[in-house]
């Protein structure tokens, strides 16, 4: 993974690399980005495409680590069962 450094211009937009648009994975037809903060000094820019993939590999991740293969539902029944607090 390469490092580039972008410059904020005057009207707070900078011009990504074409390069670093290829380690992306991200084409060069029009693509639009969702951006979000991730601490100071921190953004985060990713397709949608990305963020879905992202989402399911937890999801997947979840199942694996629970070794279960039960809907969400009979997941949250169950551990309410299990919580005598919540009686």
């Amino acid at each position: 993974m390469s490092e580039y450094v972008l410059t904020l211009d005057r009207k707070r937009r900078f011009t990504v690399p074409s390069r670093l648009l290829a380690e992306a994975e991200i084409g060069e037809e029009e693509v639009r980005m969702v951006a979000h903060a991730d601490g100071r000094g921190r953004l985060v820019v990713e397709t949608r495409a990305a963020i879905i993939d992202r989402i399911r590999q937890r999801a997947r991740q979840g199942r694996d680590t629970t070794n279960k293969r039960e809907s969400a539902a009979d997941t949250l029944l169950s551990d309410r069962a299990q919580d005598v607090s919540l009686s």
